[in-house]
């Protein structure tokens, strides 16, 4: 166990060291795709690393409590891949105020094991604003073309960890279409909460660990890609 805990603080570390260098060489730009909300403040510049960690990341979540199990039987969805098993869950956290966070989280099981902090990335639909004890939900704006997606590593941040994808879509959105650089685009089909069957849909996806470009889009019940729906993120 000691051996495993010293490789995750140095991997994150390191993790660390490499976004703070892109966050120094990147100027600062609103995008209301995403909501930054954050489960515990490292203050500073070191906050500023968490939010962008990978660079897209919606919100990160490092909790001081331990993990004593990863509730897989409530995934959504759920994937393996050269880094080990990942879920998409229920988010498992509160915000600030100590308000249930909404929305889903990626877990990899390589990095959230017994006895670690939780090191989750996650979305929502919506965003929490000036008053961060209240969650401005997109559903009432009726656009199906709005998305929030995130992207982090599954597993330890390695230049061969796959990467995962995970968004939160609109109510009518079916399925999102997937295309990472040159290869062929691929569909994913969008779920449910449990507790909020009509609710905001959610999507999640691996893709290998070179993926330098991906762009989403938005599926309606038709099959039809939805106009101005379009985002294309930069992961390295």
């Amino acid at each position: 166990m000691a051996d495993d805990l010293d490789l995750l603080e140095r991997d994150l570390g390191d993790q660390l060291r490499r976004t703070l260098h892109a966050v120094a060489d990147t100027p600062p730009s609103i995008d209301r795709s995403r909501s930054a909300r954050r489960r515990r403040v490292f203050g500073g510049a070191a906050l500023a690393a968490v939010v962008a960690i990978g660079g897209v990341a919606a919100w990160q979540s490092h909790d001081d409590g331990e993990i004593v199990r990863i509730p897989v039987e409530q995934a959504l969805i759920t994937g393996e891949g050269s880094s080990g098993d990942w879920w998409l869950l229920p988010s498992q956290h509160t915000d600030v105020c100590g308000n249930p966070m909404p929305g889903v989280e990626l877990v990899s099981g390589q990095i959230n094991k017994p006895g670690y902090e939780w090191n989750t990335g996650g979305v929502a639909y919506g965003e929490h604003g000036e008053d961060p004890c209240v969650f401005d939900g997109w559903e009432r704006l009726g656009d199906p073309a709005l998305s929030n997606i995130g992207y982090s590593r599954i597993g330890y941040e390695r230049d061969s960890t796959p990467w995962g994808g995970f968004g939160a879509v609109h109510s009518s959105v079916t399925a999102v279409r997937v295309s990472a650089d040159d290869s062929a685009p691929f569909v994913t089909e969008s779920v449910p909460r449990a507790d909020d069957p009509d609710g905001p849909r959610y999507v999640a996806f691996s893709m290998p660990s070179d993926t330098v470009s991906v762009t989403i889009e938005t599926i309606d019940a038709d099959g039809d890609v939805i106009p101005g729906s379009a985002k294309t993120t930069h992961l390295q």
